[in-house]
């Protein structure tokens, strides 16, 4: 996660590659809710159903959804101004 990113910019993120897929009634929930500069780490949880993002109509996952999470170390933006 990079420096000054918010919640709303990962959300964001995980949405674009999920569009990209063409996944669809997704969830994406994204850990703190609010990141600041002393947030060490992000998690973020996708949720995918089969129902709507299979080929074809799944017969014995029915009903199933993929669930991922992800835990991502925040970067640092230690820039040292000197005036």
């Amino acid at each position: 996660v990079v420096p000054a990113a918010t919640a709303a910019d990962v959300q964001a993120a995980g949405e674009e590659v999920l569009n990209s897929a063409l996944a669809t009634s997704t969830a994406i929930q994204v850990i703190p809710s609010v990141i600041t500069n002393n947030t060490p780490e992000v998690t973020v949880t996708i949720d995918v159903p089969l129902d709507q993002n299979s080929w074809v109509q799944p017969l014995f996952l029915s009903g199933t959804t993929i669930r991922s999470s992800y835990t991502l170390a925040r970067e640092q933006d230690d820039t040292v101004l000197v005036p």
